[in-house]
């Protein structure tokens, strides 16, 4: 799969490989080069990843059942796990992240990440 960051600067890539692979825009340019990689970043193949709105975090999900999240720094278009969670006994087809953090409770003005995460068996 493929996924353009919200700002455009970036594009992330998974696979079959269980691999992702991180790309940036060449500035003044539309191509990209590749800054950054992690192998076998889940034990299964990556079916789906997603970037969060303010291009922070990015997610992958795979068949190994888990849902990672990464925190990107830009400073060195490094990456690092930031957590992980098994939302099921089902793999992971598909994720992506609300296009704005939302209110979750009504009395309180914190906003948080929403994730979506679609299953093998259709939940």
């Amino acid at each position: 799969e493929l996924r353009f960051s919200n700002n455009d600067k970036y594009l992330l890539s998974s696979g079959r490989d269980r691999q992702f692979s991180l790309f940036k825009r060449i500035e003044g340019q539309s191509n990209f080069e590749l800054v950054n990689k992690q192998l076998k970043a889940h034990d299964r193949i990556i079916w789906s990843c997603d970037w969060s709105c303010d291009d922070l975090f990015f997610v992958t999900g795979s068949r190994d059942k888990v849902c990672k999240i990464w925190k990107l720094n830009e400073d060195d278009d490094s990456f690092t796990l930031y957590g992980k969670f098994t939302p099921s006994k089902s793999g992971i087809t598909s994720v992506s992240f609300a296009p704005r953090k939302v209110k979750i409770q009504k009395d309180k003005d914190d906003f948080s990440y929403l994730l979506a995460v679609g299953l093998e068996n259709g939940i």
